[in-house]
């Protein structure tokens, strides 16, 4: 079974913000709108899913 570019970037996402707490107040930093913007994806594929999360079955 191979592992998917987002299940890897996720796993090390995670990884990094566990080793160093700071990083989403970085993340912060440089892009004060972060939330929103997640916020916006995370709306929109309420009202249209984004095709990669019809694949996965959760």
């Amino acid at each position: 079974m191979s592992i998917s570019f987002n299940d890897q970037w996720r796993a090390q996402a995670l990884g990094q913000i566990e080793r160093d707490p700071t990083v989403l107040d970085r993340l912060v930093a440089i892009c004060p709108d972060w939330e929103d913007i997640v916020e916006t994806v995370w709306e929109a594929n309420q009202r249209r899913p984004i095709k990669a999360g019809q694949v996965r079955a959760r």
